[in-house]
């Protein structure tokens, strides 16, 4: 979190989460590169190695390594898996668990 400026009640734990983070609030990573790309992200989840890595949509939970992976804009999705909807681009309000699932 080290660009976060303005983001309020914000918890990052591991290599480079929540890294470029400016003024989203309400954001969980836990995870090396979870949610690294959330300029203004809010109430987002991702746990696990690269989950939710280049997301910059708001309320979403990725569960799993790459889960949401390389997902772009794809709000109130959730994915439980290994890269579970890792290429999701412009959806929203999508359910995928299992590995490699959507």
């Amino acid at each position: 979190m080290v660009a976060n400026t303005i983001g309020n009640y914000n918890i990052a734990v591991g290599d480079s989460a929540l890294q470029l983070n400016t003024s989203g609030s309400s954001n969980v990573a836990i995870g090396s590169s979870t949610n690294s790309t959330g300029l203004n992200s809010l109430e987002t989840t991702a746990v696990g190695a690269y989950a939710s890595q280049y997301n910059t949509a708001n309320y979403t939970t990725a569960i799993g390594i790459r889960a949401l992976g390389d997902s772009n804009t794809a709000p109130y999705s959730t994915a439980l898996g290994h890269s579970a909807l890792f290429n999701q681009k412009d959806g929203q309000s999508n359910t995928a668990i299992g590995a490699n699932s959507l």
